[in-house]
């Protein structure tokens, strides 16, 4: 017999019907697969059936980077695959390290895959959008943000084995970012259930 291949699926999980949890149901029906999700630490995240095993890793701050990576030393997995939105692991310093825990996963020596859910093209940053993202626009100005989506794609494009996005916009908007990386980004569709 075959060799499973284990894969760690880092994510929230809540609320009910969100993307990892449809996503899980159906890697967790692949006889080839290992699947072990690591969500945050919401015991609401262990009544959910089906979806692989779920450990509860990580917290909503920036500790997360280092309760990932010890977790994935202890199960050392063949791909670790992230789900990325920007507010998934805290608010703004947390997706600001989120680049550090890919980086350290990749340098651990694991093939790493992230799923990007949204992407932001440079031309989208204006006053009118950091009014929106942050709550004070006085702190954080265009060109700040500017730099933040650059740094964090840039970084995300480098350091990732793979990147999956959901539609072509979004992969042309990461090629703003790192052209080099057109080989490596990947459209697959959304498929939520209605």
């Amino acid at each position: 017999m075959a060799k499973k291949t284990k894969l760690v699926l880092v994510s929230g999980l809540q609320p009910s019907g969100h993307y990892t949890q449809n996503l899980a149901s159906g890697l967790a029906k692949l006889r080839c697969l290992d699947l072990v999700l690591y969500s945050d630490k919401n015991k609401e995240n262990l009544k959910i059936k089906n979806k692989g095993k779920i450990k509860l890793v990580w917290s909503k701050n920036i500790f997360y980077v280092f309760q990932i990576i010890w977790e994935l030393l202890k199960d050392k997995p063949d791909i670790v695959h992230f789900q990325h939105e920007i507010n998934m692991f805290g608010g703004l310093v947390s997706a600001f390290v989120f680049p550090v825990v890919v980086v350290l996963t990749k340098i651990l020596g694991f093939k790493v895959l992230v799923t990007i859910h949204a992407t932001v093209s440079p031309k989208q940053i204006n006053s009118d959008f950091v009014e929106s993202f942050n709550k004070n626009p006085k702190i954080i100005k265009p060109f700040i943000l500017k730099l933040f989506f650059f740094y964090l794609y840039y970084s995300l494009c480098n350091f990732s084995d793979a990147i999956i996005v959901h539609t072509r916009t979004a992969r042309d908007v990461l090629l703003q970012y790192n052209q080099n990386s057109k080989n490596k980004i990947f459209v697959i569709p959304t498929a939520i259930p209605n």
